[in-house]
């Protein structure tokens, strides 16, 4: 004979549904189980068979913790944070370009997760830098856009081929100009691909 007693907490269907919610009830419930889970054993010593179904749950739950873990990332993930992702990297080289984009996990399009086409990064040492040009390092450009006063150097990344399935190969080139970006309460939110501003010293 054995005793096998489970515990469900009660979560509401917004927590269960979003990623920070159901991560923290899978935790849960698999701590929980681990305290309440009796199972006696027979005379010779080994543990008798417990509730299948139990271990199905835990086995699925804690199966799907990273994938929760990396839908968490875009859940909680600012609009800010996404142009840092996507954008910054105070490190970043030419030869980076395919590694750092998926690595980074830049798609041109977050559902069917899709090559994106290009991709720039600013490869400025502070980030505070590209803060400012949405304030005074900045001007007014075209509307809600906004071009830094001085040039920054940057690394761009262009997809080889146009499919845009994966595999995502593509070709990287420095150079350094003004960056026209998007500002939402003074932090960049959006770089404009399409506007590219040379420096005085380099040729379109």
């Amino acid at each position: 004979m054995y005793v096998c007693v489970t515990y469900f907490p009660m979560v509401s269907v917004g927590g269960a549904l979003s990623g920070v919610g159901l991560m923290n009830y899978i935790k849960t419930l698999f701590a929980r189980q681990l305290q309440l889970l009796k199972v006696t054993t027979n005379r010779k010593g080994n543990m008798a068979s417990v509730c299948p179904v139990l271990f199905l749950i835990l086995a699925v739950g804690w199966a799907a913790m990273p994938v929760m873990s990396e839908i968490d990332v875009q859940l909680n993930e600012s609009r800010y944070q996404k142009f840092l992702r996507q954008h910054f990297d105070p490190n970043m080289a030419v030869k980076k370009c395919d590694s750092t984009i998926k690595s980074r996990k830049i798609f041109g399009n977050e559902d069917t997760h899709s090559c994106k086409q290009v991709n720039t990064f600013i490869a400025a040492g502070n980030k505070n830098d590209i803060k400012n040009v949405c304030d005074k390092a900045g001007s007014p450009y075209r509307g809600n856009l906004r071009i830094s006063n001085k040039p920054f150097h940057v690394i761009t990344c262009d997809l080889k081929g146009g499919s845009g399935r994966p595999p995502c190969e593509y070709r990287g080139h420095s150079s350094t100009r003004k960056i026209v970006i998007g500002c939402e309460n003074k932090l960049p939110v959006h770089y404009e691909e399409g506007i590219i501003i040379p420096s005085a010293n380099e040729s379109v």
